[in-house]
C-alpha cells in the first residue's frame, strides 16, 4: 500500500473514531495541544506537510486541515498544492 493511501485512511480513521465514539473518545485519540503533524515524503524525501487543528467550542466539534505539497527541480519549483479546509460538527 502507498503512503498517500496509507495516509488517508490514518485520517479517515481518526475522524470515524471521533464520529463514532463521541467526546471521550475524541479525548483518547487526539493530541493535547490539538494538533497532529505529518510528513509527505516523495522517493524518501519531504516533499511537504499536513496539519491538522482539533477544536471545541460550546458542543461543536472542529477541524481544520492545511496541506502544502511541493515539488522542485534543480531548485526550481515545478509543482505546487495547497489545500485548506475545514469541518464542523454540531453537537458531536
Amino acid at each position: 500500500m502507498r503512503r498517500w493511501d496509507l495516509l488517508g485512511l490514518s485520517l479517515g480513521a481518526l475522524a470515524g473514531l471521533t464520529l463514532a465514539g463521541g467526546s471521550a473518545l475524541a479525548r483518547r485519540v487526539f493530541p493535547r495541544d490539538g494538533t497532529l503533524d505529518f510528513l509527505a515524503l516523495r522517493h524518501e524525501r519531504v516533499v511537504g506537510r499536513q496539519r491538522l487543528c482539533f477544536s471545541r467550542k460550546t458542543g461543536d466539534f472542529t477541524v481544520r486541515r492545511g496541506l502544502e505539497i511541493a515539488f522542485e527541480r534543480s531548485g526550481i519549483p515545478v509543482y505546487r498544492f495547497l489545500h485548506q479546509s475545514q469541518d464542523t460538527w454540531a453537537d458531536g
